[in-house]
């Protein structure tokens, strides 16, 4: 909810409605005052799979959102050589004190990791040195991504949808009914 696109979003709506800046943030003290509100949004990651993937390396740069929200999993960025991923089950059925700890990050796990890298960053990307982002800025995705946040119009489109992912969430991630 503190998340640069969610809050650029909701403060813009809320704009043009005519209400007040700090009327938003009075709003969202309140829905973190609300235990049932917070529950939508922790619940459905708290029965999850979480894996800790951990290096000896700074193998995770830090973008600006980096709780990184998919259909299916969470992706959260630790520490540059931590990246939480939640996988997120339709029917979960395992005691939530249980977690993994990997050391190797599979190829597929961090091109996906990556990509919603890319996905959620608005202003920059944190690399642990100079040399790093070379390859990430070659890729087509971050030229897209570069792209678009240089277009008004579709830098817009890019925080709505940002800020669709963080409802998405607090909503229960679609795996809980409403009320």
């Amino acid at each position: 909810m503190r998340s640069h696109e969610f809050m650029s979003i909701l403060i813009g709506e809320m704009d043009s409605a005519g209400v007040e800046k700090w009327e938003y943030f009075v709003e969202l003290k309140r829905a973190w005052s609300n235990r049932k509100e917070l529950m939508r949004a922790v619940v459905v990651p708290m029965l999850g799979e979480w894996t800790f993937w951990r290096s000896d390396n700074h193998v995770f740069p830090l973008c600006d959102s980096p709780v990184m929200m998919g259909r299916d999993s969470v992706m959260a960025v630790l520490s540059p050589r931590l990246l939480l991923e939640i996988k997120l089950d339709p029917n979960p059925r395992r005691d939530e004190s249980l977690w993994r700890v990997k050391d190797e990050v599979p190829a597929d796990t961090y091109a996906e990791f990556r990509r919603r890298s890319i996905r959620n960053t608005h202003k920059e990307i944190i690399f642990h040195d100079r040399a790093a982002p070379a390859e990430w800025q070659a890729s087509d995705q971050c030229k897209d991504r570069v792209a678009a946040l240089a277009d008004p119009r579709r830098r817009q489109v890019c925080l709505w949808e940002g800020a669709e992912r963080v409802k998405y969430g607090l909503n229960g991630f679609g795996r809980l009914p409403n009320g």
